[in-house]
């Protein structure tokens, strides 16, 4: 009988350890084990996944306790590698992204996740986007030489954004960064704009919006930050709502040198 090889651990390359578990469910994945995957949630978890491969802002599937393991089994990526290019984890907490991988280790997806772990490490709540592979501008070595808090740097920013004082929200990005966003609208491209000039002009064609943005949890480590947030679409809480995740990181004067969203309507609430 042949001797079972261990799989080597999945080393993020910036930022924190993965927590076992979450290290559990993305082994599991590479081996296309999905009973080995469902074994990584807690009895009564959520796992918010794409309901559409093709449409990164849809509604999110919700499967919960016993109903996690089949649509494991039936996950289209199920049986491929992730790479993990940013894990961060304080608490119960962990967010990251990274890219999913083909057989030929090149990427044919890239991904965020949001993860709540239950009192024993188990997946409870996780939120889960897809995407087309996006460019790495910023790479995974940088030090955050400013010192800067990004959390307050994206509050401002937000403040602008919503706001609609474009010109003001840009001064938050270095002049040389990408700026990486859903859709604004169904069936038109993911947003990539370069430099603050695109981005600026991207603001003003797309207008003021009535959105308000609300941060639930975020970590930073160094030059990387990592948040899930929710919006309220017409600045009520009655009202259309949505979850994001982002991942932000700085360059050596604190601009935001790369700034990665996703989102989906309507909203996954927190545990």
């Amino acid at each position: 009988m042949a001797e079972e090889i261990e799989a080597a651990p999945i080393a993020p390359r910036a930022g924190d350890p993965l927590p076992p578990s979450v290290e559990d469910l993305l082994t599991s994945f590479a081996a296309g084990d999905p009973e080995a995957a469902a074994a990584c949630f807690s009895a009564d978890a959520i796992w918010g996944v794409p309901s559409d491969e093709d449409h990164e802002t849809a509604e999110r599937a919700l499967h919960q306790g016993e109903e996690i393991a089949a649509a494991l089994a039936a996950d289209p990526q199920m049986g491929r590698a992730h790479d993990v290019r940013l894990c961060l984890r304080e608490g119960d907490d962990c967010l990251l992204e990274g890219e999913i991988l083909g057989d030929d280790g090149t990427p044919v997806r890239g991904y965020g996740m949001s993860v709540q772990l239950a009192a024993d490490g188990k997946i409870d709540r996780a939120l889960l986007f897809r995407i087309e592979p996006v460019v790495d501008n910023a790479g995974t070595d940088r030090d955050n030489l400013s010192g800067v808090e990004i959390q307050t740097q994206i509050d401002e920013y937000f403040h602008e954004l919503d706001a609609a004082r474009f010109e003001n929200a840009t001064t938050y990005f270095s002049a040389d960064g990408m700026y990486l966003h859903p859709p604004y609208a169904p069936n038109t491209p993911r947003v990539a704009y370069a430099g603050t000039d695109e981005l600026l002009a991207g603001f003003e064609k797309r207008g003021a919006q009535t959105w308000e943005h609300f941060t639930d949890v975020s970590i930073q480590r160094g030059a990387y930050m990592m948040f899930e947030g929710h919006v309220l679409i017409d600045g009520t809480p009655e009202g259309p709502t949505g979850s994001f995740i982002s991942s932000a990181t700085v360059d050596e004067d604190g601009k935001i040198l790369r700034y990665l969203a996703f989102y989906t309507a309507p909203l996954l609430p927190r545990r």
